[in-house]
């Protein structure tokens, strides 16, 4: 029998008719004539072992949670160190060829240093020809490795080449890769819908084109990119018959003096307004461009 109102569970007893143990009693305590204190004390104490399962179920869901969310961390940061491994692999090679193809085609203009001993290659015209294995490990790892920043350069860099090559419909393959694997806020993944309208314009899509640098200058965190997607943009519209949009956006890129499309939104805009007949309007300080 218990020894005092504080008692807590008793031992469990075996019942004498049936010899079956009966279960212990609960551990709950009672509290005559207990202050204030006392009773939130031995009140969390009674919930606490009334709901003891639940508070060991959230115990259990935290640390799974908190597992859960460093083992995303870690998987990530593995696979875009070997995802950066592989493009380097690649990347570094590719490079050299590309720059031994510009270099050709400027050396002319460049004035002779005898002491410059990086070799110069005339490139073919023919991409296969010209990269060959390079550009497909390059394009490998944009596949292999979607989604991540190492891959997304691999695309840009490959498209970029594409587009140089005149392969509008390939180099918005990887373009795509970037620009819609990674996020739409960031700087591979802007670059890489950049790189793709420019595609799709080389192409004659103007009207698919429009769409996609539209979500470049919808994009407040792309707005360095703004001027220049304006200008490319104002020459679709011009292109389409839709003056007063081209015009709209030359004067917005016009506007952002310290951009280098600048001079060249204002050359665009007083050739299209003399073609219209229309007046330049003054240009503000300041424009927002989108």
């Amino acid at each position: 029998m218990a020894n005092g109102p504080n008692d807590t569970t008793l031992p469990p007893r075996t019942n004498q008719a049936s010899g079956s143990r009966t279960p212990p009693v609960q551990h709950r305590i009672e509290v005559k004539d207990a202050d204030q204190v006392q009773e939130k004390l031995v009140g969390g104490f009674n919930w606490l072992e009334d709901n003891s399962k639940i508070v060991v179920a959230l115990i259990v869901i935290a640390v799974l949670g908190g597992l859960a969310y460093a083992g995303v961390q870690i998987v990530t940061n593995r696979q875009e160190k070997s995802a950066q491994a592989d493009y380097y692999k690649a990347e570094a090679p590719f490079t050299k060829k590309k720059e031994a193809f510009e270099k050709s085609k400027f050396k002319a203009f460049m004035p002779a240093n005898a002491e410059d001993k990086t070799p110069t290659e005339v490139a073919s015209g023919d991409i296969s020809k010209d990269y060959g294995p390079l550009l497909t490990d390059l394009e490998s790892v944009a596949k292999d490795h979607a989604g991540t920043a190492a891959g997304g350069q691999a695309a840009l860099l490959a498209g970029q080449t594409y587009l140089e090559y005149k392969q509008p419909d390939k180099a918005i393959e990887y373009a795509q890769l970037a620009g819609s694997k990674l996020p739409k806020d960031s700087t591979l993944g802007v670059l890489g819908k950049v790189l793709w309208g420019n595609a799709l314009s080389a192409k004659g899509d103007c009207q698919g084109a429009l769409g996609v640098w539209q979500q470049v200058l919808d994009t407040k965190t792309a707005a360095y990119l703004h001027p220049d997607v304006s200008v490319r943009s104002g020459v679709c519209f011009e292109k389409m018959g839709q003056n007063d949009r081209a015009l709209e956006m030359y004067r917005s890129a016009s506007a952002v003096a310290e951009s280098a499309s600048a001079g060249t939104a204002k050359g665009l805009l007083r050739a299209l307004e003399l073609k219209s007949g229309s007046r330049t309007a003054a240009l503000p300080a300041a424009t927002k461009v989108n």
